[in-house]
């Protein structure tokens, strides 16, 4: 059957139109006959929506965001979706129709927020598969996480670890807590490295049991006396978390796998010596998105395996994004997760 293209309602939204530039609009969006309409109820601002904004994007305009939750406005009677559902939106664009999932890895997906418009707006349309209905049991400050949840249950999935690994995470940021909490729900033992002191402490509030800061402990020796000697058979590196890859060869065994993930495309230059890497004979993987895993995400908080609590650092509202953006620009360190209400 042949789906017609409809035009729907103006949306308004947040979209940056050049450097350190961004202006409320009024778009048409293009949608399928087959489209669900989602009234989006808050959304959440990452360190790469803040890098687009300071012009780390090669084409403008684009509207940031990838992590969004709302409620049902329309929807066609087949999607099983009603009017007034809570559901979060999954932000992957698979960019080939007719690929066949294969592996862990799928480098073939778009992100809505980074490579086409993303969620920082108050409707949007989209595609059945893309909306996620959420357990009653969830709430809506859990919710805005599934897809860091996503990318992080993707990113143990790319290794192929055993019950009772050690699994080194470089960065104490809200990834590498998540990724650490699903470490020991998978019975591995993590160990998260970070030099900020307020971050470890929310990562043993979070029940994480070994902690290092690098300016009060030799990180390496330290490895050697969590893990009787042997070091982390993997090391999680996640680049925006600030913390150097240079850490990776030493606190990683012979033979180990150490997998870059996270969505940061705009990083500098950083400074591995793949000499270190070479002599130690380690394998490299990346994972830049959760696609495939937004399911188990869902599940996962459902079952309350992940705790969000202290993730959120502030909550702004949608019309004060003009005025909050640049300011958060501006001392971006001093920040958390920053939530948006756009009721």
């Amino acid at each position: 059957m042949a789906l017609f293209i409809l035009w729907r309602n103006c949306m308004k939204a947040w979209q940056i139109t050049a450097k350190e530039e961004i202006a409320l609009v009024e778009k048409k969006q293009e949608a399928e006959a087959t489209d669900v309409k989602v009234r989006i109820s808050e959304v959440a601002l990452s360190s790469t929506d803040v890098a687009i904004f300071e012009g780390k994007k090669a084409s403008y305009p684009i509207i940031p965001v990838r992590s969004a939750i709302g409620l049902v406005s329309e929807a066609h009677a087949m999607s099983g979706l009603k009017k007034g559902e809570r559901v979060v939106l999954s932000p992957y664009v698979l960019d080939d129709p007719f690929y066949k999932k294969k592996g862990a890895l799928v480098p073939d997906v778009k992100v809505m927020g980074l490579d086409m418009d993303g969620f920082l707006c108050d409707f949007i349309s989209m595609p059945p598969e893309n909306v996620y209905p959420l357990p009653e049991g969830i709430k809506d400050n859990d919710a805005i996480f599934t897809e860091q949840i996503a990318l992080a249950v993707k990113s143990l999935g790319a290794l192929e670890t055993e019950r009772g690994d050690y699994v080194a995470i470089l960065g104490a940021n809200t990834l590498g807590i998540i990724a650490a909490e699903l470490c020991i729900y998978y019975q591995l033992v993590p160990i998260v490295i970070d030099v900020d002191e307020t971050k470890l402490s929310l990562a043993e509030n979070h029940g994480i049991y070994y902690t290092i800061n690098p300016s009060k402990a030799d990180v390496r020796q330290r490895i050697i006396e969590i893990t009787g000697g042997k070091l982390a058979e993997f090391t999680l590196y996640e680049p925006r978390s600030n913390m150097l890859p240079n850490y990776i060869p030493s606190i990683t065994q012979e033979g180990g796998t150490v997998a870059v993930i996270g969505y940061n495309y705009f990083l500098s230059n950083l400074q591995l010596n793949l000499g270190d890497v070479l002599e130690k004979q380690l394998n490299v993987t990346a994972v830049k998105n959760g696609y495939g895993e937004f399911n188990t995400a869902i599940n996962l908080l459902a079952n309350k395996v992940i705790n969000t609590e202290g993730f959120i650092d502030s909550v702004i509202k949608f019309d004060d994004i003009g005025r909050e953006l640049p300011r958060i620009s501006e001392d971006k360190y001093a920040y958390g997760k920053v939530v948006v209400d756009c009721m």
